[in-house]
């Protein structure tokens, strides 16, 4: 597999490089949003297993996250064995639902984490996802 960086700056590819390059590619794909999720414990990661709403090879997923809580929600999204605390995100108590979109890189088994500080208030939907490509 060949990267941009194996190309000396100002050099021209050989077909072979270029054509390794071309592998490396990554799309994104849109979906209508699926699996409406929520959260299982609070403030607590869980794991959540989107093989069934995303093909095999992706990369990254798109998440949306919606709520209608009358309280200020902590929430996030992260790859799946991650220590990272992706967690910042917070929503306003409006009572009117909200929601934001945020990309996370999910495992080889399309598996990411999510984060609730509210059980049951923020839903979870997956609208897209990034993946590999052959050109």
């Amino acid at each position: 597999m060949a990267y941009s960086a194996d190309v000396a700056a100002g050099d021209q590819a050989t077909a072979a490089q270029y054509n390794a390059l071309r592998d490396d590619a990554l799309i994104f794909v849109e979906l209508a949003g699926g699996d409406n999720h929520a959260c299982g414990a609070s403030t607590t990661w869980t794991d959540w297993d989107v093989s069934a709403l995303v093909p095999a090879g992706a990369v990254a997923v798109e998440v949306t996250a919606k709520h209608n809580a009358v309280a200020v929600v902590t929430f996030g999204a992260r790859k799946n064995g991650s220590a990272l605390a992706r967690n910042g995100w917070a929503m306003g108590n409006s009572g009117v639902a909200e929601s934001v979109s945020f990309t996370t890189e999910c495992d080889a088994n399309r598996v990411i984490e999510l984060y609730s500080s509210t059980d049951g208030r923020v839903n979870y939907n997956i609208t897209g996802y990034w993946i590999g490509v052959g050109i």
